[in-house]
């Protein structure tokens, strides 16, 4: 997979590899706590120990500590715990829980997202408490659920005894809820008793969106939600280019019967990044999601059956955002194309695409047909201002002469920082008005080697490019005058964009 100059869209955005993903699939270890043990797991859990700062697979007879965290994926999964006096909890599907303090005198359960249900055990004389982002629920004898959206905001329903409940930033005003009473807690609305209503105790989690402009809790809780629906998950522990340990989650869901979505979440010691793509197809996609994202790219001789009408994407790191928008698109057999003034345009040319049907690369002659889609509108954002944008009418080029910069002009320089042997490209984009934005790009291996070139020569069969290609990572790390001195760093693995067909 070489590193190339890209035209000028993928020169400003979607550098490399312009789609990335998300998952779950952890390394089991053994864990040492004290007052918690796990007695059941179901589906895909995970144990976060803060000693070593990594997530790891959840088994039975598992021992927790305070500090440690319990992280369920998937609309099966969960898992049972065990506290002192006979209390235990049950973290329900999609949930992100911590166990903030396992003390026999005062345990103290936060909930992150998702759902808890708890059983307190009758013969318990101290205080047992649940927090979310907006709420704390004091607990004594009592069998009740929690549920917590993306926003923070929550659900308390009481099924046995008494649960007092009070806003999080305001502990003196408790209101009193019975068996059989629910109450909503919202961050943006007072606390009130006349709030109260019957319980709806059930098994939903109210679903959210990973998008910008979210703090990382709410992308965690949002991604939970959304990975319920998740086609295709992957995820792994991994060294990036500059020796941090990282944390990657991808997954590819969708949103709606004619789009898909890819987000990856990336998590260190010192910061979290995240990514998503959502595409929009011409019409609803079959039940095999693969058919129609294998044509993404395009496809030779005959139009797609499947094409993107439009995407979003956006990078962030919690603080800073880069965002794209394309919308109109449409089929354009790109080989024999022609700009607004009826010139014909060769620079989007398609010269060979990789069959895999016959799992080989093909050689396009002059002329021969192959369909993209092409967008009539595009933007271009760092920070919430546009840097590039174009757009159009039924456009069969992404005419440069429609192009507009910040400033009026934009120069691009590519850039090999370590020499043309190894796979790390810097390409700077320098605008008119003297802001600017650097993408660094890097191929490596999971313990943060970067590729040599000489990795991918000399391969032309698809299988091989393919099992090559599974031995390494792509990182890229967006710098911008915007940014003030921070960076958005992104790291992603290829399994999951082969398994869907992004790659043939």
């Amino acid at each position: 997979m070489r590193l190339k100059k890209n035209n000028r869209k993928a020169e400003a955005a979607a550098v490399i590899l312009p789609i990335f993903f998300f998952a779950l699939a952890l390394s089991p270890t053994t864990l040492i706590a004290e007052q918690g043990i796990v007695t059941k797991v179901a589906g895909n859990v995970q144990v976060y120990s803060p000693h070593s700062d990594m997530w790891y697979e959840a088994g039975e007879n598992l021992t927790l500590k305070g500090g440690q965290k319990i992280r369920t994926a998937g609309g099966r999964s969960k898992a049972n715990v065990r506290l002192e006096e006979g209390s235990r909890v049950e973290v329900g599907p999609n949930s992100s829980v911590s166990f903030e303090n396992l003390k026999k005198e005062s345990p103290t359960i936060k909930v992150f997202g998702g759902k808890l249900k708890a059983w307190v055990s009758k013969f318990r004389r101290n205080k047992f408490e649940v927090h979310t982002p907006v709420a704390v629920c004091s607990v004594r004898g009592t069998e009740f659920e929690v549920i917590v959206d993306d926003k923070g905001d929550t659900e308390i329903d009481v099924i046995e005894g008494l649960v007092g409940v009070a806003k999080s930033d305001d502990p003196a005003r408790e209101i009193a809820l019975g068996a059989g009473e629910r109450l909503e807690v919202r961050q943006d609305a007072p606390l009130s008793p006349d709030d109260k209503t019957e319980s709806q105790s059930d098994e939903k989690i109210v679903r959210s969106e990973v998008g910008l402009g979210m703090s990382k809790e709410q992308v965690q809780a949002a991604a939970a939600s959304e990975m319920r629906m998740a086609e295709y998950m992957e995820g792994k522990t991994l060294v990036d280019a500059f020796g941090k340990r990282v944390r990657l989650e991808e997954y590819i869901m969708r949103p709606a019967a004619d789009e898909f979505k890819i987000v990856v979440l990336n998590e260190r010691a010192d910061r979290f990044d995240y990514f998503y793509y959502k595409g929009k197809f011409n019409k609803d996609l079959p039940a095999d999601m693969s058919v129609a994202l294998a044509d993404i790219g395009g496809k030779a001789a005959v139009a797609p059956d499947y094409y993107l009408t439009g995407y979003e994407t956006g990078r962030s790191n919690t603080l800073d955002t880069v965002k794209e928008d394309a919308s109109g698109g449409h089929i354009v057999d790109v080989n024999n194309n022609v700009d607004a003034n009826n010139n014909t345009v060769t620079s989007d040319d398609v010269t060979n695409y990789f069959d895999p049907a016959t799992d080989t690369f093909v050689n396009l002659a002059s002329g021969e047909k192959y369909y993209k889609s092409i967008f009539d509108k595009y933007d271009y954002y760092i920070n919430g201002t546009k840097k590039m944008w174009y757009s159009g009418a039924n456009l069969q080029s992404e005419d440069l002469a429609l192009w507009k910069y910040a400033g009026d002009t934009m120069q691009s320089k590519t850039e090999w920082p370590a020499g043309e042997s190894a796979l790390y490209q810097r390409i700077s984009n320098f605008y008119g008005n003297g802001t600017w934005e650097k993408w660094d790009n890097y191929i490596i291996s999971d313990e943060g080697q970067i590729a040599p070139t000489s990795a991918f020569n000399g391969i032309t069969s698809g299988k091989a490019y393919k099992e090559e290609l599974l031995r390494w990572n792509y990182q890229q790390v967006v710098t911008a005058s915007e940014f003030g001195g921070r960076k958005i760093d992104l790291v992603v693995e290829p399994k999951i964009m082969i398994k869907s067909g992004l790659i043939k």
